[in-house]
């Protein structure tokens, strides 16, 4: 006889004291176990495989590149994602610095922002480009003169998902 009671979620046999299992009964639960949990596992929109998980906990993408002297130069990042922001700085160098020059102050920038909705001076992006650029003339704009490719210095750019 089959048991009196069944569970709620997959009708498996729920027993009283009173009472009897039968071989068939244990045989029904565990194929109605066996499918509900064989299709769970194989949903491929529940569960995700490694290589997607690994994708997923990458959050941060660390690069360094060496400048060349080039006023403007495109890096493609090789992350397996399109960053939606990225810091770029020269490497052991003060962020900004200012030098007193002839008849004006000199202002060079060693660190630039970029972002989806907008970037700063000295880089610009779109998707996995990026652009930097490096003033090669010694009349800048209001004496302030983009950094980002000075020729033999070597900068890093950390760039977030």
């Amino acid at each position: 006889m089959s048991s009196t009671n069944k569970t709620e979620k997959l009708g498996l046999n729920s027993w009283l004291g009173s009472d009897i299992p039968l071989r068939t009964d244990f045989n029904n639960d565990n194929s109605i176990i066996d499918s509900v949990v064989g299709n769970h596992l194989e949903d491929n929109v529940r569960h995700i495989d490694q290589s997607e998980r690994d994708k997923w906990n990458s959050q941060v993408y660390v690069m360094m590149y060496f400048g060349d002297g080039e006023e403007s130069r495109e890096l493609t990042l090789s992350c397996d994602f399109v960053p939606t922001a990225g810091i770029i700085f020269a490497s052991r160098t003060p962020f900004f610095e200012v030098v007193q020059g002839v008849d004006k102050l000199k202002n060079y920038h060693y660190l630039a922002f970029c972002t989806k909705l907008g970037d700063s001076y000295g880089v610009s992006s779109s998707g996995k480009t990026v652009k930097i650029t490096q003033d090669t003339t010694s009349d800048s704009l209001n004496g302030q003169y983009k950094c980002m490719n000075e020729k033999g210095r070597t900068y890093i750019g950390i760039f977030f998902r």
